[in-house]
């Protein structure tokens, strides 16, 4: 006989074609219907005898148990009847919510990095921008899918390292970042009996 577990009717339902009067090598085939927002994560076909282990690269469908079972179609799946009971079990899970990416484009790479944590998550998580500019040059310009970003409170200035963050939007991200060379103010002294020049009165490094 074939028997079908607790988890077949969780969130879903999973039926088998045949579930008695069984002869060896019999075909039973096996049909998953998740509920809406789930998808099958798991199926086990077992005997008594200690389970193994595989997953259908087609579908993510972790299929576990000492009886071969072989992808039938679309959430379907077919075993050929051992000679002994066996005991079907499945796990339908919530489908998780899509991830949106972060693609980054720095201006000139060789002028500094940008890290971003995560570099993909759901609509509505926060996103961390870390921008790092090489010795002597600061973020003149970050642009978030064409819009300025503001730097996060207390975050650093000139070549330090300054964060952004942002909540992910449900659309993938382009994020630009330019950084340029800091330019020196040169203040002259104030003195007597003459003068102090200089020319320029800014410089880069």
């Amino acid at each position: 006989t074939v028997s079908l577990g607790a988890g077949t009717t969780e969130h879903g339902k999973l039926t088998a074609s045949r579930t008695a009067d069984l002869n060896y090598k019999d075909s039973v085939v096996l049909s998953a219907t998740p509920d809406d927002g789930y998808y099958l994560k798991s199926l086990s076909v077992n005997t008594a005898a200690p389970a193994t282990t595989a997953i259908d690269p087609d579908t993510t469908t972790v299929v576990t148990g000492n009886v071969a079972t072989t992808e039938y179609g679309y959430n379907s799946y077919t075993f050929e009847m051992p000679a002994d009971d066996v005991v079907v079990n499945c796990v339908f899970a919530k489908i998780p919510p899509r991830e949106y990416e972060v693609a980054v484009t720095i201006a000139d790479p060789a002028t500094g990095t940008v890290s971003v944590v995560p570099p993909h998550a759901p609509a509505g998580d926060t996103v961390l921008i870390t921008c790092q500019p090489k010795a002597h040059y600061e973020v003149s310009r970050i642009l978030m899918n064409g819009f300025d970003l503001e730097p996060d409170a207390g975050s650093g200035t000139r070549d330090e390292a300054s964060t952004y963050t942002f909540e992910m939007p449900s659309r993938d991200c382009e994020l630009y970042v330019a950084f340029t060379p800091i330019e020196y103010i040169v203040n002259t002294p104030t003195v007597t009996g003459g003068t102090v020049t200089s020319n320029p009165t800014q410089a880069l490094p």
